[in-house]
């Protein structure tokens, strides 16, 4: 028999949740539902999934990763460009301090017994500008197009790595709200759904076509999850070595198994377990001809693969 388990991750989240609105709007009042009808359910679908005014939960979150990342990028970029400065104002200060690491080096800042850079050059800036600052006669202001060993040049790239350094972190706070948002959204989709699955228990008998209609399974119907279908495959250009592949939703499926194989030899050629209606591959050697397989599966097994598709990869 069917356990209609509530599932986990956001897409079949929405999926089931979509329904249960739906549902609800068309047949609640007529199987007597009263304590998740669709003026409970769909402001949790809204907070989620969002409206054509509110960005809902994903989105806000998928708004923030891509903020995140972004601002990450510039930092190591601000701190990149950061080093570029040092190892130009290194090699002046070589003419004067030593080519080689000695004692006079830790005015500069090189206290460690060498003249390695670090990664995050924000310190060792501060402490050139101090140096130039003690020193003015160790400044070249046209070192080249690119740079200049003053204290001007330090203290700018210190305030960009600073600016830089400060919207990461921002960034970072913002995604993890973000984070932390969706996930409770779920829960409370979750702990909704689970009572509506208990409330439909008490109203509808267990062959109650009705069922369907909340995006739930009849409780006397099979547990093995139902087949995938409309399986589809996007190669990626040529010289990409990428294979997207996504499906429908399958009823009861709490993960997939998405298996590539080889059409020549029979062979498979690379697998993976998802929790979403969506595969990425890479890695794959060009110009293999492939076939897709797909998978449902849940507690109580796995069902037989999808139709098979191939695709020629570029």
């Amino acid at each position: 028999m069917a356990n209609n388990k509530i599932p986990v991750s956001y897409d079949p989240i929405v999926t089931l949740l979509h329904n249960a609105v739906a549902g609800a709007r068309d047949h609640g009042d007529e199987v007597g539902l009263k304590q998740n009808d669709e003026a409970t359910l769909r402001p949790l679908l809204d907070a989620l999934a969002g409206t054509e005014s509110q960005l809902g939960a994903k989105g806000a979150w998928n708004t923030a990763k891509s903020r995140k990342v972004a601002a990450t990028a510039a930092l190591r970029e601000v701190e990149s460009r950061g080093r570029a400065l040092v190892m130009a104002i290194v090699g002046v200060l070589k003419l004067r301090l030593g080519s080689q690491w000695n004692a006079q080096w830790h005015e500069a800042g090189f206290s460690q017994g060498t003249l390695h850079i670090p990664d995050h050059p924000h310190a060792i800036l501060l402490q050139l500008r101090s140096l130039l600052l003690a020193h003015p006669d160790y400044e070249v202001p046209n070192l080249s197009d690119r740079f200049a060993c003053t204290v001007a040049a330090c203290q700018v790239a210190a305030e960009a790595i600073d600016a830089a350094k400060t919207a990461s972190q921002a960034s970072n706070a913002e995604a993890s709200a973000a984070k932390q948002h969706l996930e409770q959204a779920i829960a409370n989709a979750k702990t909704r759904l689970t009572g509506l699955r208990h409330e439909l228990a008490l109203l509808l008998g267990p062959d109650d076509a009705r069922w369907y209609a909340f995006g739930f399974d009849r409780p006397n119907d099979s547990q093995i999850p139902a087949i995938p279908a409309h399986v589809t495959a996007t190669v990626g250009t040529a010289g990409n070595d990428s294979l997207f592949v996504e499906w429908d939703d399958a009823r009861r499926a709490d993960s997939y198994r998405a298996v590539l194989f080889d059409v020549a030899t029979g062979q498979s050629v690379a697998e993976k377990l998802v929790y979403d209606s969506e595969a990425v591959f890479t890695g794959l050697p060009a110009g293999t001809h492939l076939k897709i397989a797909i998978t449902s599966r849940n507690d109580a097994g796995e069902s037989q693969p999808s139709e098979a598709v191939t695709v020629q990869l570029s």
